[in-house]
């Protein structure tokens, strides 16, 4: 794990929760988690990280990969395609879809009923990915964190 707090700092200035910055040197990436989550035990494989409440309610996990360009799904409209399968296929609702450039959004409820958010970075035949779940109980403070967490998800150099 790389952090960049400088990168993040103008990017988390203007969110009202106190936030985290975390960078992955392996992808490449750049993200901000609330600050009063738990970090979890990172993957050996240094792909990313992942955060809970003290409950255990809540989840941030970011990672990379390089399946975009291993599953030949390599643009955001055919990751998007991909990903938005593999949800309903874990029962999943989905609510939400953008396409952006380089990008995409996804959320909706998952099979057990909780809300998960879920921006991902595509280039070059990779991903960098955001994913919060939480619960319907909690809507009202992270549906708008989630969104704040995912605006934070950039590349680096």
């Amino acid at each position: 794990m790389r952090l960049w707090p400088a990168a993040l700092v103008l990017a988390s200035a203007a969110l009202a929760a106190p936030l985290t910055a975390y960078g992955n040197a392996r992808f490449g990436y750049l993200v901000a988690a609330p600050a009063g989550l738990q970090a979890q035990r990172s993957p050996d494989n240094g792909d990313g990280q992942s955060w809970q409440s003290a409950d255990g309610q809540v989840k941030v996990s970011v990672w990379g990969s390089h399946a975009p360009g291993v599953l030949n799904q390599a643009t955001p409209a055919a990751w998007m395609a991909h990903s938005a399968q593999g949800w309903r296929e874990q029962g999943a609702r989905l609510t939400y879809r953008r396409l952006l450039p380089g990008a995409f959004v996804l959320s909706g409820f998952q099979k057990d009923g909780r809300i998960f958010y879920q921006k991902v970075l595509v280039r070059n035949g990779e991903e960098a990915a955001v994913l919060v779940v939480y619960p319907v109980a909690r809507r009202a403070v992270w549906d708008r964190l989630a969104a704040q967490v995912a605006s934070t998800l950039r590349w680096g150099q």
